[in-house]
């Protein structure tokens, strides 16, 4: 988070705020806040930091991107983008990673006037 603030105010930037979503928030939290997010027409920045799934080995400790979802009545997918490609992924399998440290998501913020939004427009 202070790399995204850092950099933020090297380039100026007055309107957007960055928030993290914890890797130990619910599953539909975490959902809501991605469907969101993706409505809004940001990418969500993601960081896992452990996962059982060694189909997921890929994306452990590795930042990437976030930038599309599928919902269907049982799932919801989402679009990984990586190294200049993309797959879809189980976003509760993702999620619920199987350890206690789990990364999580940054979550971008407009700055409303008299003040920045503390509450997500979810």
């Amino acid at each position: 988070m202070e790399g995204v603030s850092r950099y933020f105010e090297q380039v100026g930037e007055k309107e957007l705020t960055a928030e993290p979503l914890y890797g130990n928030r619910g599953y539909e939290e975490a959902r809501t806040a991605l469907i969101s997010q993706i409505q809004s027409g940001y990418p969500v920045p993601c960081l896992v930091l452990h996962h059982k799934s060694p189909n997921l080995k890929e994306y452990v400790w590795h930042w990437f991107m976030l930038t599309g979802y599928e919902a269907f009545e049982d799932t919801t997918l989402v679009k990984a983008v990586t190294y200049s490609a993309y797959e879809w992924l189980d976003f509760q399998e993702l999620w619920d990673s199987g350890h206690q440290k789990k990364g999580g998501l940054i979550l971008y913020r407009l700055n409303k006037a008299g003040g920045i939004s503390s509450e997500p427009s979810l």
